[in-house]
């Protein structure tokens, strides 16, 4: 995935740090345990994040266990076991870095993208557990395909498909419309950063962007029309949270839905600030 949902560590309390490296290397686990080895290269901080979100809808008690791995091997950090949430967060990581990997290897051929051999069993089997979500999900993975070979201009447009596929992915049994439209905020957020972050790039490798398309070369109006965005995104996420019924790590949740996004965002515009300021 992208890893645009993160903690704001700095302003994060110990506890509450050590609690979210207890989900982040449980996931971490997880994905080890259930598929293999190199699906664990698929961790993200956005699908520890659905974990944590998930986890926090119920009051259930999991075990945590202080444990060494192969990246700090000398190093016991908490690992969270036992929660329903990690398990499914695990399964949507490898829907979602499979179909991530699978589009890398149509648009750019790239190294990193034959990784998808190790996900492609598990891949298969997954998705025939969560058929409905999948439907969802290739829905709209589709209908984004679709507007990227026309070469799209409207940002709000592409970034509503891709909305969509984590809105199937956090409300996965249609329960909680509250939780959807967290989710599908989310989404917008993940690609209009991440495709605002991606321009040098993808001007360089002649790859679809919507904002190429639709401003060519990068200028303050294009970076203020791109802040504004992504502000409402983050003001429409934050009113979703605040109507779920959160039973436990609420500081954490909120520190990386007030603090830590936002401050991604501060980041890519102060960047995009000083690369026009050099042009």
């Amino acid at each position: 995935m992208f890893g645009y949902v993160n903690i704001h560590k700095d302003l994060l309390r110990v506890c509450d740090y050590n609690n979210f490296k207890g989900y982040y290397c449980g996931l971490c686990k997880q994905l080890g345990k259930k598929f293999n080895q190199i699906t664990r290269l698929g961790l993200s901080y956005d699908m520890t994040f659905l974990a944590i979100l998930l986890s926090s809808l119920n009051s259930d008690v999991c075990m945590v266990k202080n444990e060494t791995c192969i990246v700090h091997p000398f190093t016991k950090r908490p690992v969270r076991y036992n929660d329903n949430a990690i398990k499914y967060s695990a399964d949507m990581s490898i829907i979602l870095t499979y179909l991530k990997l699978v589009d890398d290897w149509k648009d750019e051929h790239s190294l990193k993208s034959f990784l998808r051999i190790f996900y492609f069993r598990h891949f298969n089997k997954t998705v025939r557990k969560y058929l409905e979500i999948f439907e969802k999900i290739k829905t709209n993975l589709d209908s984004l395909t679709k507007l990227e070979k026309q070469n799209c201009d409207d940002v709000d447009m592409v970034a509503d498909c891709f909305g969509k596929v984590l809105m199937a992915v956090f409300d996965n049994d249609n329960s909680n419309k509250a939780l959807a439209w967290l989710g599908y905020h989310i989404g917008r957020y993940i690609y209009i950063i991440d495709g605002y972050s991606d321009i040098e790039k993808d001007v360089k490798n002649k790859s679809y962007n919507p904002f190429v398309n639709k401003f060519g070369s990068k200028t303050n109006e294009q970076l203020e029309n791109v802040k504004k965005s992504l502000l409402v995104t983050l003001n429409e996420i934050a009113n979703a949270f605040n109507l779920l019924e959160i039973k436990q790590n609420k500081e954490l949740l909120e520190n990386i839905i007030f603090l830590g996004m936002r401050k991604n965002v501060d980041k890519l515009c102060l960047r995009k600030e000083e690369q026009n300021e050099s042009v």
